[in-house]
């Protein structure tokens, strides 16, 4: 998706994706907003620890990340929030990992991408469904909900 001024979450956000992995090896991006040099924000399906991750970029780059591993061929929605201060990865609706992350959020002019990115090359092998971007942090209940309720065409 081109640059949209709209897109640079600056003060809060949340990210949301039901996903199907068909390969989980190394970083697989979801959703990242690209920089030149690095990313402002970004939704891991798996990372280096072989388990979902969420990461901000404020004064640094701030990730949570925590199990469960994803299942290979089965849907699981995933999650992240940030609220100014910190960064929440959620699975299936559930809480799974926090990380303290102050500041404002880097804004770019680079693309916002679905499944993969031009910056690294993390790309999402399997089948990604139901995105939503919202420019605030929502809470675990509405999350939720969302999980629970189709997006709407």
């Amino acid at each position: 998706m081109p640059s949209n001024a709209a897109l640079n979450l600056s003060a809060g956000m949340t990210l949301e994706a039901w996903v199907r992995p068909s390969v989980l090896t190394s970083w697989r991006s979801v959703i990242m907003k690209e920089q030149a040099t690095s990313l402002p924000y970004a939704l891991y399906a798996n990372s280096d620890t072989n388990t979902p991750a969420a990461s901000v970029f404020t004064t640094a780059a701030f990730s949570a990340s925590g199990p469960p591993a994803l299942d290979l061929g089965s849907w699981t929605h995933l999650a992240m929030s940030w609220d100014g201060s910190v960064v929440r990865l959620y699975v299936d609706g559930a809480l799974v990992a926090t990380h303290t992350a102050p500041g404002s959020l880097l804004t770019s002019t680079g693309q916002l991408r679905i499944g993969g990115n031009s910056l690294r090359g993390e790309f999402f092998t399997g089948q990604i469904d139901e995105v939503r971007v919202y420019d605030r942090a929502l809470a675990a209940g509405l999350i939720a909900a969302d999980m629970n309720t189709p997006v709407d065409t």
